[in-house]
């Protein structure tokens, strides 16, 4: 019995366990929540200029202005928009202009010579013509508005690649301005290492000489000193590794690695964007590039599903000639209106 009675506790327990359900928490976390009255405009086609570095901001524009990869997704881009507009402008009437003129000298040189009206075997005749046809695809469908859709979205994401492609190389840029900054700063602990290894390895041979220390000392000292030089050499060439990578980025290659002016200091950073981590996802490139090819394939799907619809154009045309020989002359106009239908069954 007392078991039982446990049971329907248990039970009624539960019951009013699911009759009040706990509002679920579903607020964010506050770094992902944008900061009233934060900065929320950084410029990220010119973020280099937050740094305050004159030195790193002309290394960046002489980069973006020489640079081969910049160079060609710039032509890249001009290449897709001259496409835009050719995928656009086929949509609208198509037709040509068309003139032909003749004239024609004529001398019989034997056999009995016929001029009737009409009809010379000698003498002058002339014969004029001009055409305009055209053809044009009524949009019944939207394929035009498709098709629009679709190379605008080709346009932009062309545009996304060649910005992607500038912060790529202005990425470099900073990038191996900043570690050359980095190495002169070692450079300079290293040297100063060395300078002091120096005078101690000066003070320990006069000491030895005097025999107030042991012979040995020098040259423990020595081995230290010579481990700082080695260092100091191999900071050296990485800062002309460096310096050089600067100058082939820039399109200076010819230039000597001293015109790259690394000073052993470091700057001052830039305070981190106040704005939530999506909004600076969304303003990346590469991301509204993908954004743009998605909508690139969304037209060209439609101009597809389109495709399977019946095609109607229309061929309308006008029409002029002139005719003059000995005896007859003749002159006449026409115009004329067509057109056809074609509905794809096995193609």
């Amino acid at each position: 019995m007392r078991h039982t009675s446990s049971l329907a506790v248990v039970a009624v327990l539960a019951l009013a366990a699911c009759a009040s359900p706990r509002t679920p928490d579903l607020s964010l976390p506050g770094a992902f929540e944008a900061q009233p009255g934060a900065a929320q405009t950084v410029a990220l086609d010119r973020w280099w200029t937050a740094f305050e570095e004159p030195e790193l901001s002309g290394l960046v524009e002489q980069a973006l202005a020489a640079n081969t990869d910049v160079r060609t997704a710039a032509a890249r881009l001009q290449e897709v928009r001259a496409q835009r507009n050719s995928a656009i402008l086929s949509l609208f009437p198509q037709g040509d202009a068309t003139g032909s003129g003749r004239r024609t000298e004529t001398e019989q040189l034997s056999g009995t010579q016929v001029s009737i009206p009409g009809f010379s075997t000698s003498g002058t005749s002339e014969a004029y013509s001009a055409n305009f046809n055209v053809s044009w695809e009524l949009d019944l469908f939207g394929r035009s508005f498709a098709a629009a859709r679709a190379a605008n979205a080709d346009v932009a994401a062309q545009r996304f690649a060649y910005e992607g492609v500038r912060a790529a190389i202005a990425a470099q840029v900073a990038d191996s301005w900043f570690q050359a900054r980095g190495l002169a700063i070692q450079l300079a602990d290293a040297r100063e290492t060395a300078r002091i290894q120096r005078e101690l390895y000066d003070l320990a041979a006069k000491r030895a000489q005097a025999g107030l220390s042991a012979s040995s000392e020098p040259d423990r000292i020595a081995g230290d000193l010579a481990q700082a030089d080695a260092q100091v050499a191999a900071l050296e060439a990485e800062l002309q590794a460096q310096r050089r990578a600067l100058l082939i980025l820039t399109g200076r290659a010819a230039e000597p690695t001293a015109n790259i002016d690394a000073q052993p200091r470091v700057g001052t950073l830039p305070p981190v964007p106040a704005t939530i981590p999506s909004e600076l996802l969304g303003r990346r490139p590469d991301i509204r590039e993908a954004q743009a090819r998605v909508r690139s394939a969304a037209g060209r799907q439609d101009i597809a599903e389109r495709a399977f619809l019946p095609t109607f154009n229309l061929t309308p045309g006008i029409g002029w000639s002139r005719q003059e020989q000995p005896g007859f002359e003749s002159e006449s106009w026409n115009w004329s209106i067509g057109g056809t239908v074609t509905q794809p069954i096995l193609s």
